[in-house]
């Protein structure tokens, strides 16, 4: 094992009294509660970037700093403490933190042991900590407390040490909204050290706008060190280029606001307010998107997902052929569509700031763009900490049109410049200004403040075109951070100001001056505001007359820093009011206002606020969260529903009546709806069927149906019930959508009902009650369901060799598709329509059909039917005698499904492996992929079974192994015969009949073979037409000899 000694920072965990639970509780019952507080310190250190080192009884140790170390682990390990804390409400945890050197030692399992005076010292914080509190050490606490709120405790005594620990109590994170914007108001200087930077970017500009192709300049350095300076320079400079900006930023801070920054950048295009009522602004998107787009055959789908991203639709209603889990691709494209159509006009520049804070499906977005659009102008400008390529190292990894620049803080002489740059002379005494270039680090933000407190303390002066130092200025001292530079400016201003930047500072990073006003009092903040934006803590917005925001991050912490508790807890309720007042449809915004309403709940308990003031903090808490958790169901965010979840039972827990009865069955359902996502069905049936209990008794009807939807598709995943049960469970669905009027949900549920007879292959029954579906559909107007419901007849007809049929229902689907938006019904629709040309003998028109498949399935990003497109690829090609292209789309296939986990097709495809292997004459690796085969084989997946066994018995026959061969054959009629499975049908009756043809048996063939000709003839199905002359050939050699 390698050692190296690193400083870490390690955090011990530890349940309080386990040893009187272990005791007085059932040991099955201790089990599973400790398992879900092990998984939950897992999760939690894993999402935090920390590394479980040991789990020892009830205890557990976190270190942070390995593998990697971070500049940030001390306030990632507090934040983890914190959340372990707030998370351990059946058991309750005492939590020690402490930073320190120690040596570290990675095993060959890739296991780390960590040891040292720093490991002690933590492990005895926790062990002096009280139930429920998080305590940190002396260098923690340096490290973090700008992030972090913390009060003043008594030391802990700990054996062997001389003196008691110095101990802080961590009592909760400061949240903090971002904003990135540069410069000193009055002391603008020409941009210092960045010269090649500057022209680099310029130049990149230049070559996208000349290739007309996109570009990822991605643009890396640490807080303060002037990233949005140098950007902001370069936008100045390439103002009368005729691009176009758009210009958002990623949120730290917030459940379910995924794509904020993409909505910053969309909203100002279409004219959408947050003030605006949701018809309205989806008025204005049509109007928008018809003068873009035009007669784009795109723009329904396109606006569908645009709708969904700025939250005027859920997902359920914007994209209803969409499954859950591919809503954020989905996204993707409507976006990168928008965006190209906008770059056709001209040069585009897009910049993203703080990427380091993006969701993944917004950093995927990106990538996207610059990866898929062709022939556009675009440059994507993303500006990020240096946590960012730790989280990402392979981000523009191998990509031609990729350029990631690093911003190294100053030099000594370069800050020098700066300082002279700023003052435009040198108004400082040496020592002074030798102090702040080395205080400084390099970073201009520091020099801007701290020169701007000398002239707002009235210790510089205006002297003509420059600036003069008054009294002793030599024996100011020079803050060690600029977090003490912004607290000292804060302090020297006006109450009046101090307390709009403090106001402003729950808002966020960009505030109006109506809300500020409300939030003060009514007061007119005018005045306050043009003092700030002369001193340079404020700016204007870009978007609004009546918008300001914070000239920088740091400012807006430090002015929320300096509130207490209650101002604090005040100020998000009164806030959240507002924005309600003011959002046109306060839903657009739940997950904002479930932010606010849950601070000012937090904050509230905390310091001890009683009687109605806490209910009404409470309640708004309760009914916002529960708002948040149903969008996020839509989408299928996991966390924001756990969140919710969290948030949801805390509020409730305060409420007289526990938050009343429709509440609680809205938290049960919520839970079901939780589980169900995360794969965990047993206890998702649980939940659902108490959300439906509780919700029957609150008299919520469409609650009950939800419920009663979820226990449905719950037992049509799991195929654990029986034939009888299963219909028990589709039937009180059904019923309890009918009597809630979900018209909608009760033909969900009568098609959950309809699956099974599909799996065993009655497709004459499936068609008739989907038929019947179909009419319902029609009647509520549903479009989405009715062409979900034309796809399953068109390729239930297709199967059963009905292709006019199929034709009529596919012909409307894909109609519909085409108008309302419906991206998954169109790539659906290659399957069918492939597949009639495979059925009547046009294999090269097959081919091109699937492979159209296959390019649209890539472009979704969905891997489930990249697979079955290469599958039926794969289909066209053997039966066009190409096994070794055949081979190739085999693979490609298989790589698809083992990487992704899919499944459903994992056994045709290696029994298709084995078959085209067995063309190539290659015996041994066809009889390793059948093996293969049979290993993943289910026996109640009938045509599966039939598939495998018909290459099964080809390859036995190629063995000279006839009895096996044989009986392989029949295996495989026998999976179907009885069934409407027509394809595999004929595919087994046929391969048995030339098996018996060509030792023979005529007799047994003719039978065989007749009774195919005839379903064939019938149907004008010409695929099998070679191999039917060919039995009859053999048929007639066998009689004859």
């Amino acid at each position: 094992m390698r050692e190296q000694r690193k400083v870490v920072t390690v955090l011990f965990a530890d349940v309080v009294g386990s040893t009187a639970l272990a005791a007085q509780t059932d040991p099955e019952v201790v089990r599973s509660q400790m398992a879900r507080y092990f998984k939950r310190i897992t999760d939690i250190a894993e999402a935090y970037g920390g590394t479980v080192e040991k789990f020892a009884g009830d205890a557990a140790m976190v270190v942070f700093g390995v593998p990697t170390v971070h500049d940030d682990d001390a306030e990632r390990a507090v934040r983890a403490a914190l959340d372990i804390r707030d998370g351990a409400a059946e058991l309750p945890v005492r939590v020690g933190v402490n930073t320190g050197e120690a040596v570290t030692a990675a095993r060959e399992d890739r296991q780390f042991m960590v040891s040292g005076d720093a490991v002690n010292v933590a492990a005895r914080l926790q062990q002096g900590a009280e139930p429920g509190e998080v305590v940190v050490g002396a260098l923690t606490h340096r490290l973090s407390h700008t992030a972090i709120e913390y009060e003043p405790r008594e030391a802990v005594a700990a054996r062997g040490k001389p003196e008691p620990l110095v101990a802080f109590r961590a009592l909760r994170p400061r949240t903090t909204v971002p904003v990135q914007a540069r410069g000193v108001a009055g002391l603008q200087a020409a941009l210092v050290g960045r010269g090649r930077e500057l022209q680099l970017l310029l130049d990149t500009f230049a070559r996208s706008a000349e290739d007309r192709r996109p570009h990822l300049f991605t643009l890396v350095g640490a807080a303060g060190v002037g990233k949005s300076r140098l950007v902001s320079e370069a936008l100045s400079t390439l103002a009368g280029s005729g691009a176009r900006l758009l210009r958002g930023r990623c949120l730290p801070y917030g459940r379910g606001v995924t794509y904020w920054p993409l909505k910053e950048m969309l909203m100002p295009d279409t004219g959408i307010g947050l003030t605006d009522e949701r018809d309205i602004a989806l008025a204005k998107l049509d109007r928008w998107l018809g003068e873009l787009l035009g007669r784009d055959p795109q723009r329904p789908a396109v606006r569908a997902r645009l709708a969904v991203m700025l939250g005027l639709e859920t997902p359920t209603a914007g994209m209803p052929d969409t499954p859950a889990d591919r809503v954020d691709r989905e996204i993707g494209w409507g976006v990168r569509h928008y965006l190209e159509a906008v770059a056709t006009g001209g040069p585009l520049i897009m910049v993203v700031d703080d990427l380091q804070w993006g969701e993944p499906p917004v950093i995927e977005i990106v990538e996207q763009l610059a990866e898929r659009s062709v022939d556009v102008p675009m440059l994507l400008i993303c500006i990020a900490r240096p946590e960012f390529l730790e989280a990402r190292r392979d981000w523009g990894s191998g990509k031609p049109n990729s350029t990631t620049i690093t911003l190294d803080p100053l030099n000594p002489e370069e800050t020098g410049t700066l300082i002279s740059r700023l003052l435009e002379i040198e108004a400082l005494p040496a020592t002074l200004r030798a102090q702040i270039i080395e205080r400084s680090e390099g970073t201009p933000l520091f020099c801007e403040e701290f020169i701007q407190m000398l002239i707002d303390d009235g210790r510089l002066v205006r002297d003509g075109a420059s600036w003069r130092a008054t009294g002793r200025i030599d024996q100011i001292e020079v803050p060690h951070s600029i977090q003490a530079v912004l607290a000292a400016r804060l302090d020297g201003l006006p109450d009046s100001e101090k307390g709009l930047l403090q106001a402003a500072s729950v808002i966020g990073e960009r505030f109006g001056m109506a809300q500020v006003s409300e939030l003060v009092g009514g007061a007119d903040p005018e005045a306050s505001v043009q003092s700030l934006r002369r001193k340079g803590l404020v700016v204007a917005g870009e978007r609004d007359r009546d918008e300001m925001r914070f000239r920088h991050l740091l400012i807006r912490d430090a002015a929320y820093a300096s509130l207490t508790k209650s101002e604090r807890a005040g100020f998000h309720d009164r806030f959240g009011s507002v924005l309600e007042r003011e959002a046109g449809d306060p839903r657009q915004l739940a997950e904002i206002l479930a932010h606010h309403a849950e601070r000012a709940l937090t904050l509230s308990v905390e310091v001890g606020v009683e009687g109605e003031l806490l209910t009404h903090r409470a309640r708004r808490a309760l009914d916002w969260w529960l708002a948040a958790g149903d969008k996020a169901i839509t989408r299928r965010d996991v966390a924001t529903v756990a969140a919710a979840l969290q948030t949801g039972r805390v509020a409730a827990a305060l409420l007289p009546d526990g938050g009343g009865l429709p509440s609680r069955a809205r938290l049960a359902l919520l839970e079901a709806q939780r589980l169900m996502m995360t794969g965990d069905y047993a206890e998702a049936a649980r939940a659902a069927a108490e959300a439906a209990q509780l919700a029957a008794q609150a008299g919520l009807g469409r609650a009950v149906a939800t419920a009663r939807l979820t226990e449905a598709w719950i037992a049509n995943w799991t195929g654990m019930q029986s034939l009888e049960e299963f219909d028990r469970v589709v039937e009180r669905a059904v019923e309890a959508c009918r009597l809630a009027g979900d018209a909608a949900g009760e033909v969900e549920a009568l098609h959950i009902g309809t699956n099974h007879l599909y799996s065993i292959g009655q497709l004459g029954e499936f068609i008739e009650a989907n038929r019947r579906l179909l009419e319902q559909a029609r009647t509520i107007g549903d479009s989405a369901r009715i062409a979900a419901i034309l796809m399953r007849l068109a390729s239930s007809e297709t199967n059963r060799g009905e292709l006019a049929a199929a034709d009529r229902y596919l012909a409307e689907a894909e109609a519909m598709a085409a108008k309302t938006g419906l991206r998954n019904i169109a790539l659906q629709a290659h399957l069918p329509r492939g597949t009639k040309f495979l059925l009547v003998g046009d294999l090269r028109a097959a081919e091109q059909v699937f492979r159209a498949y296959l390019v649209a399935a890539r472009d979704a990003g969905v891997v489930q039917q990249q697979v079955s497109a290469l599958r039926f690829v794969s289909y066209a090609l053997l039966w066009q005698n190409l096994p070794a292209p055949a081979a190739e789309a085999l693979d490609q296939a298989l790589v698809l499904s083992e990487s992704s986990g899919e499944r459903w097709n994992r056994a045709e495809l290696f029994a298709l492996r084995a078959r085209a292997a067995l063309d190539l004459g290659n015996i041994p690796s066809a009889e390793n992929f059948m093996q293969r085969a049979l290993a993943v084989l289910r026996d109640d997946d009938v045509t599966a079974v039939s598939e495998v066994y018909h290459h099964l018995g080809m390859i036995r026959a190629a063995q000279g192994r006839d009895t096996e061969a044989e009986a392989s054959l029949r295996r495989s009629l026998e999976a179907v015969r009885g069934t409407d499975y027509h394809w595999p049908t004929s595919n087994s009756t046929l391969a048995l009949a030339e098996f018996l043809a060509q030792r023979g048996r005529a007799a047994e063939a003719a039978a065989l073979v007749a009774d195919r000709d005839r379903w064939v003839g019938q149907h004008e199905l010409h695929l099998w037409d070679p191999q039917i002359a060919k039995v009859r050939n053999l048929i007639a050699a066998a009689t004859r000899s």
